[in-house]
């Protein structure tokens, strides 16, 4: 690590750890801009220093790094916001137009990639590595498993990748190129459109002829460039053959949106406690009115905690579990006394 390495380093002081991910949250000690540090041992040097020198359109910026040992401690900007992981945890697939839209802004990130001299192929897409922001924008993660392209090379040096998301190329039959990376866009969009893995389930449809395209065992038989992929989705997108933005589904009671069955099965539990809890109470006087309050309130503080259409969203752009549980007790305290006023008014 040269000394102009440390010294950018060290402009960055810790301030907490990002929930679930072991990455540290760190700040600027002169502007205040929060970023994030990762300490990396699986990367290409070469990979950092090009988008040091040369950023890419909706990847986290590189602020500073430094190689000591084997490790690359690496400075990001920090983007807040939910993985496509998370929404499909908690919301379940998503509608056709959505998922026509992020295609299209995936295609656009992977075209600067790929388009790069020399190339950069990510070789780890996959929902948990994409994130939309507070703005509802797309950002592509992680590219410590990222290599720059070589067409002359017979396979990879590193068998690297998820498995389900990893293109058969990148179990060492072939070099991974940019339709390994769109192999994976399949899948992703897969998962999007039906919750499942494409060996589980299959999408159809307009887009699902696109996913299927992706998929192809050889890679010649796939999209030769993310631009190539993006002409089709416009294509599909100005024949309007996707099916508009479907709401209905977010009328859905929280554990049944997934159609995950032990998440339906857990959630008839749950309601069925509550709905026992609240009919067998007894209370002095007013004794509907009461229940029904009391029903009203457990109710809506599963709304508030599962996010149902949007209640919760408050809590979930918190950054740190503890102000997710601060803002959540708060609005939890809110819910409660708004519920009793409207037992003194209707009673």
């Amino acid at each position: 690590m040269t000394d102009l390495e440390a010294k950018a380093l060290a402009q960055y002081r810790p301030i907490g750890q990002l929930e679930d991910s072991g990455l540290e949250l760190v700040q600027h000690v002169t502007d205040n801009t929060v970023a994030v540090r990762k300490h990396l041992t699986v990367y290409d040097r070469r990979i950092y220093d090009a988008l040091l020198r040369q950023p890419v359109d909706h990847v986290p910026r590189i602020l500073a790094m430094g190689e000591e040992d084997g490790v690359l401690t690496l400075v990001e900007s920090y983007i807040s916001g939910a993985t496509l992981e998370d929404l499909i945890d908690r919301d379940g697939p998503m509608d056709p137009g959505r998922v026509l839209d992020l295609a299209r802004s995936l295609c656009h990130i992977l075209e600067q990639l790929h388009t790069r001299t020399p190339p950069v192929i990510h070789r780890d897409i996959k929902c948990a590595n994409l994130l939309l922001d507070q703005s509802g924008s797309l950002w592509l993660l992680d590219l410590n498993a990222a290599k720059p392209y070589q067409p002359e090379q017979s396979r990879d040096t590193r068998l690297i990748g998820t498995q389900g998301y990893a293109a058969p190329e990148q179990y060492g039959f072939q070099s991974s190129g940019p339709a390994t990376d769109l192999y994976a866009v399949g899948v992703v969009l897969n998962r999007l459109l039906t919750g499942a893995m494409p060996t589980e389930k299959r999408a159809d449809g307009p887009l699902g002829r696109v996913i299927d395209r992706c998929l192809k065992v050889d890679p010649a038989d796939r999209y030769p460039s993310a631009a190539a992929m993006l002409a089709d989705l416009e294509r599909v997108r100005v024949k309007g053959a996707v099916q508009p933005v479907d709401t209905s589904k977010s009328w859905i009671p929280p554990g049944f949106r997934t159609g995950t069955t032990w998440k339906m099965a857990a959630a008839l539990l749950g309601y069925g406690l509550i709905f026992d809890l609240c009919l067998t109470m007894r209370f002095e006087e007013k004794l509907w009115p009461s229940r029904i309050t009391v029903l009203g309130i457990l109710l809506s503080w599963v709304a508030l905690w599962t996010n149902y259409r949007g209640l919760g969203r408050w809590i979930w752009r918190a950054k740190t579990w503890w102000a997710r549980l601060l803002i959540g007790l708060g609005l939890m305290s809110v819910i409660f006394f708004a519920w009793i006023v409207l037992l003194t008014i209707i009673s």
